[in-house]
């Protein structure tokens, strides 16, 4: 199945480093309208809310740079070596399953490498956790 495009005018907000203002400010909004639910996916399947939102705009960037060279999840993944799934937990933001040598291989495959590096800067304590070495590889 064809994935849609992303529209230009979708893109910016989607994409944007945010600071740890901002992440800890949309937070608390999502906790205060969606409470219940929140906890329980935290919970279940343990997602981190402040996470996958630090993580937005990687996953966007990285979607719509693949996009932007008419590659789909399949082809991306044959390119880098590594099975679709992977590729996908880091374009969906499932931070847990992904694995930090995936994620920079992507970045480097699509040229995004100075870009996720001002990402890293703003958010080094999940850089950090995302660092290629990282002992919390998922397997």
């Amino acid at each position: 199945m064809k994935e849609a495009p992303i529209s230009k005018e979708t893109r910016s907000p989607m994409r944007k480093i945010l600071s740890e203002d901002e992440v800890r400010s949309i937070s608390r909004r999502l906790g205060k309208v969606m409470s219940p639910i929140l906890g329980e996916l935290s919970s279940h399947y343990g997602l981190n809310i402040e996470e996958s939102i630090r993580f937005q705009a990687v996953a966007s960037r990285l979607r719509e740079a693949r996009e932007d060279r008419n590659m789909d999840l399949k082809a991306a993944a044959k390119a880098l070596g590594v099975p679709q799934y992977r590729l996908r937990y880091i374009e969906e933001c499932r931070v847990k399953n992904l694995r930090s040598s995936d994620l920079h291989a992507y970045v480097d495959f699509l040229g995004l490498g100075k870009w996720f590096a001002r990402w890293r800067r703003a958010h080094p304590n999940m850089a950090a956790r995302l660092a290629p070495d990282a002992k919390s590889e998922v397997k």
